[in-house]
């Protein structure tokens, strides 16, 4: 059976196939062969309410026991490499899942404070009635489970995620050890609101349109997100990597050869786009 060091690392409470690292009986990563990429069955199992009310999918390789894996057999083995989860609002499954990978106490104390304090009643509700519903069309089940993680799949340069149909909301750990308490607010704030989008089953035509929506749900409930102290700290600072970079590379330009055509034009098309992304921030910054 996996210990808890053996695990380090490994995403059990998973959300996606691609996040599970180790097999939950030997801990080892499973072996492709020519019958499929490893994994039993080529299924992940989702642990069902229980000591851990939040589920989340785990994974038994080919090589622990083909063909005669049973739920309860599977639980035996993943329980004690379970993570230990911090209750947010009593009674009911809406969790801190706890990684160890910043203050947990305190996060879900933030968590709590957000919840209650800031987002209206109305939504409050909404939220919670969504999560606390049918889940069936999604991993983690009823409940809504929050984390903090060095990284994930696709987490790209993101603070926070919402997951699973707003079933989850990831935080990346870094940014929760090094936000104020109003950026991390903001934060938590922000990827509830793509929840409540989910619950009120809201569909849009692109990224941004979403990302704006949940931005005024934000103003009204009080939120005056992207305003902070903290939030223009850390968007000046970009601002200013982005102009050193800029006149690094104008000077290698100035005074090397000229890269390849196809170099050229990718960093041409992504200046195009760095350039029209900004441009687009300014005339929504000033209300145009």
């Amino acid at each position: 059976m996996p210990n808890r060091s053996s695990v380090r690392g490994h995403i059990d409470f998973a959300v996606s196939s691609e996040e599970i690292k180790i097999c939950v009986f030997c801990g080892k990563p499973p072996q492709p062969s020519n019958y499929g990429n490893g994994w039993y069955d080529n299924q992940m199992t989702v642990t069902p309410p229980g000591r851990h009310p939040v589920a989340g999918l785990v994974g038994v390789c080919s090589s622990c026991d083909w063909g005669r894996v049973s739920q309860k057999k599977i639980l035996a083995h993943w329980r004690p490499t379970a993570p230990s989860l911090v209750q947010i609002i009593p009674n009911v499954p809406v969790q801190l899942v706890a990684r160890g990978c910043c203050d947990d106490t305190a996060l879900a104390q933030v968590i709590r404070d957000t919840l209650e304090e800031k987002v209206p009643l109305r939504s409050r509700r909404k939220i919670l009635d969504y999560v606390l519903s049918d889940g069936s069309y999604c991993v983690t089940g009823k409940g809504l489970r929050f984390e903090a993680l060095g990284r994930w799949p696709g987490m790209g340069t993101c603070s926070g995620m919402c997951m699973d149909r707003g079933h989850v909301i990831r935080l990346r750990s870094s940014f929760v050890k090094s936000a104020d308490i109003e950026s991390l607010v903001e934060v938590i704030a922000h990827e509830l609101g793509h929840t409540e989008q989910n619950a009120e089953t809201k569909r849009f035509d692109s990224a941004d349109e979403c990302e704006r929506d949940v931005e005024a749900r934000l103003r009204s409930w009080g939120i005056d997100n992207g305003t902070t102290r903290g939030n223009k700290r850390m968007l000046l600072n970009q601002f200013d990597q982005i102009i050193n970079y800029a006149n690094l590379a104008k000077r290698i330009v100035r005074r090397s050869k000229l890269p390849s055509g196809n170099y050229a034009t990718d960093a041409h098309s992504d200046a195009s786009k760095a350039h029209f992304a900004l441009m687009r921030s300014l005339d929504r910054w000033q209300g145009t």
